[in-house]
């Protein structure tokens, strides 16, 4: 049986940056510090859907607030995506 359609990899990443304090912050949440090696773990997820043949554009949904900093974070790994803007904090995860 062949796959005729690829995945759409939909990633969550906000948080209050909380958790993880004093490292994690409002201002850089946890998924976007390099943890474990120098990506993040948002990068590390990234990478693990990209391979074209099994998954399609991934769709990233985030707080405004971290709008720079996600769209950086792509550049920094050459992968695009659909980026999807939360006005605020909803705390739906």
């Amino acid at each position: 049986m062949t796959m005729d359609k690829r995945i759409i990899p939909l990633i969550m990443c906000g948080g209050a940056g909380t958790r993880l304090w004093p490292a994690s912050r409002e201002v850089r949440p946890k998924q976007f510090l390099p943890l474990f090696g120098t990506r993040s773990t948002f990068q590390d997820t990234l990478l693990r859907v990209s391979d074209p043949s099994l998954f399609d554009r991934p769709i990233v949904i985030t707080n405004a607030s971290y709008r720079f900093m996600v769209l950086e974070q792509l550049a920094e790994i050459g992968i695009e995506a659909d980026v999807i803007l939360e006005p605020m904090r909803r705390d739906s995860g």
